[in-house]
């Protein structure tokens, strides 16, 4: 007999005697719907007249073979395509669908959301936004990069740029400049106290720079300042990698003096980098 689900209209052969006299639950496997089958009555017929019992024969054979192919055809299409009837013998007809149907479903969920993604993205907003983010981390790694490279260039033109460097950890020397071989020298002369103050100024640019004035601060044991002085040095400006000689004293030092730091002043802020100290001799 011929069973045909009332929610997709497929239609499956199954034998009477599983669907019994007073029917049964039986489950799609097109739709995975449930319905309840009954045994439907063969429609009256008139009694075909001889000789076109041949021709009606042929063709209901014809229509059982074509359900059949149908059938077939349909079961090929679904994996799980095997109408919860036919399991009637193993009592699985009204049985949940298998983890194996639940697995496929899974499957076929991926699969839809997957082309559902790709025909998102396809979309002129889409696309806008996705330009609009690269736009925005390529500007971001640009001005990352010019903070750090340029630093030097930033802080010359925003002095209080250098204490957002420094609490970063990155010390910039504005002038170009560094001492070396800071050394002093506590004595007598006459008399009097001297302290000499020696050091050597060496260029770190890439062109020539101008030798600013340079400060001399005395500094007690405990960092305070005690004494500071400005000093020019005796040559103008120093090209890539030239060293000159820096040298000054101070008749009468302040008592507690415990160190000397050497810092080059531009006329609009003190570079420390690299501050120079050195302790005071005696």
């Amino acid at each position: 007999m011929i069973i045909t689900c009332p929610h997709c209209q497929t239609r499956y052969q199954v034998a009477a005697e599983a669907i019994g006299a007073r029917g049964r639950q039986v489950q799609c496997a097109h739709c995975m719907q449930a319905w309840q089958a009954t045994p439907v009555a063969p429609a009256p017929r008139e009694v075909p007249k001889p000789a076109a019992r041949r021709d009606d024969t042929m063709f209901d054979e014809m229509s059982e073979q074509q359900l059949d192919a149908a059938i077939e055809a349909e079961a090929r299409a679904a994996p799980t395509g095997e109408v919860a009837a036919k399991a009637s013998d193993h009592g699985a007809a009204t049985d949940p669908p298998s983890k194996l149907d639940q697995a496929l479903q899974r499957k076929r969920q991926r699969a839809f959301s997957r082309r559902q993604d790709s025909l998102t993205r396809r979309l002129p907003l889409a696309r806008m936004r996705r330009m609009a983010r690269i736009v925005a981390l390529t500007t971001l790694v640009v001005v990352l990069c010019s903070l750090y490279f340029l630093r030097t260039a930033i802080v010359r033109q925003v002095p209080d740029m250098a204490g957002v460097y420094e609490k970063l950890g990155l010390a910039v020397n504005v002038v170009g400049l560094q001492f070396r071989d800071v050394r002093t020298l506590h004595t007598l002369r006459e008399g009097k106290d001297v302290l000499i103050v020696n050091a050597r100024i060496f260029s770190e640019t890439g062109g020539s720079v101008i030798v600013p004035p340079v400060i001399v601060t005395l500094l007690a044991a405990n960092g305070a300042a005690l004494y500071a002085w400005s000093v020019t040095p005796a040559g103008s400006d120093l090209a890539p990698g030239e060293i000159i000689d820096f040298e000054t004293q101070l008749t009468a030092p302040p008592d507690g003096a415990a160190r000397v730091k050497l810092t080059f002043a531009d006329g609009r802020v003190q570079s420390e980098a690299p501050a120079a100290m050195s302790e005071v001799g005696h």
